[in-house]
């Protein structure tokens, strides 16, 4: 028996090890080792009493950590980045519709006729069988606009269009846009003759077909057409 005692006390210890896992405590188990045969022993004959070997084991269990549950990532918000996209330009331009009847010359052309606040343009509505003619021209340099000539006379910058074509500068000889008593078109006003629109503005005048879209910008910095 002695000698098998090494084995049942690693089965023991292993077994106990198993059972107190979960227990982060230390156990102490005294194991008794008998020296002396315990079977055939009867109440009627009792040996002398044989001392008996102890044996103290302490097994100390570490506990195994519970894992925690996986933190979960929150995403942090997005910083706010500045939008590519240029955001929508609202006119803030008031403007206001001039009575195309103040503006007919019935006596030197028959036609609609205004000039700038500056008087620097004469403009005009001329109607035509092959469509109506709406142009501005002027006395004074234009920067974009090389120098007129024209032998015999003076010309002028003159810039125009005919019907849903797309206007041309060009220079001229005579007042085809100037009427003979002319009235002032005030900044911020309109006057529309034949479906063309023309504004005054402390930046030239506009004018443009509201059906095709063609049209010009008649200015001192220039005579541009568009559309």
């Amino acid at each position: 028996m002695r000698g098998s005692q090494p084995r049942w006390k690693d089965a023991l210890v292993s077994m106990v090890l198993r059972k107190t896992q979960r227990c982060g405590c230390s156990i102490l188990l005294i194991l008794a080792a008998v020296s002396g045969p315990l079977a055939g022993c009867s109440p009627q004959h009792v040996a002398d009493p044989t001392p008996v070997s102890t044996t103290t084991i302490t097994i100390s269990v570490t506990p195994t950590p519970t894992p925690s549950p996986a933190a979960t990532a929150i995403p942090s918000p997005r910083e706010a980045r500045p939008s590519s996209v240029a955001p929508p330009v609202v006119s803030t331009e008031v403007l206001t519709d001039a009575d195309p009847g103040q503006y007919w010359d019935r006596h030197h052309s028959a036609g609609y006729f205004f000039v700038s606040p500056s008087k620097n343009l004469s403009c005009g509505f001329l109607p035509s069988p092959g469509g109506q003619f709406t142009g501005c021209q002027t006395e004074i340099k234009v920067s974009n606009f090389p120098p007129c000539e024209a032998p015999m006379s003076s010309a002028v910058p003159a810039i125009s269009f005919q019907g849903g074509e797309r206007a041309t500068a060009y220079c001229i000889n005579q007042g085809a846009f100037v009427g003979g008593d002319s009235k002032v078109l005030p900044y911020g006003q309109r006057l529309t003759v034949g479906g063309v629109t023309c504004t005054s503005r402390q930046t030239g005048v506009t004018c443009i077909d509201q059906k095709t879209g063609h049209g010009f910008t008649a200015a001192r910095e220039g005579f541009t057409p568009f559309g």
